[in-house]
């Protein structure tokens, strides 16, 4: 998964948007996964997006602007990985 700095930038500034928890959780699977170290249980970036917006109609957690983010940051990230 290479991704420019323009595209990191992109990324940061919507994990920057999210609780610091969440956009932990997401920056350290896109670490890993850059690494090549998907073996080890970490799921795709995507995959925790995905999961977190299933949460969010069952549960919302996030403001409405966070939950729209997450949604962008989901589709962005289908798209660079």
């Amino acid at each position: 998964m290479a991704m420019s700095e323009v595209q990191q930038e992109n990324i940061l500034t919507y994990v920057n948007s999210l609780p610091s928890d969440i956009g932990d959780n997401i920056i350290q699977c896109m670490n890993r996964w850059s690494k090549g170290e998907q073996a080890y249980g970490y799921i795709h970036p995507v995959q925790v997006c995905s999961n977190l917006l299933a949460l969010q109609t069952r549960m919302p957690f996030l403001s409405d602007q966070q939950a729209m983010d997450l949604m962008i940051l989901k589709i962005y990230l289908q798209q660079t990985t």
